[in-house]
Formats: structure tokens, C-alpha cells, sequence
């Protein structure tokens, strides 16, 4: 438990940097598909990859 703590420290200032790399718009899409699934486990999962071409 003496390290959960600074790690989970650690962890949220290495996600809260992530996102600052991602345009909102795209975060904010993310988050409702994440939101999506914890409803519904039929679709598609936000966690897998995916590919796409422009």
C-alpha cells in the first residue's frame, strides 16, 4: 500500500499529461464511447485499437 498511493499519483499526472496531447474534441468523443460501452458491453469496446486512413 506504501507505494499504491505515489504511484496512483504518478499514473493520474502521466493521464492528465496524455490528454493535454489530444485535441478536445477527440477526448471528449472518446469519453462518451467509453460511456457508451460501461452501458452497453455490445459495442464497441473504447480500449481496443482501431486504424484509419485519410
Amino acid at each position: 500500500m506504501a507505494e499504491a498511493v505515489p504511484r496512483a499519483e504518478v499514473h493520474q499526472w502521466e493521464l492528465e499529461e496524455f490528454e493535454k496531447t489530444l485535441e478536445p474534441r477527440q477526448l471528449e468523443r472518446w469519453r462518451m464511447e467509453y460511456k457508451e460501452w460501461e452501458e452497453d458491453k455490445t459495442k464497441s469496446n473504447p480500449f481496443n485499437g482501431r486504424t484509419t486512413c485519410e
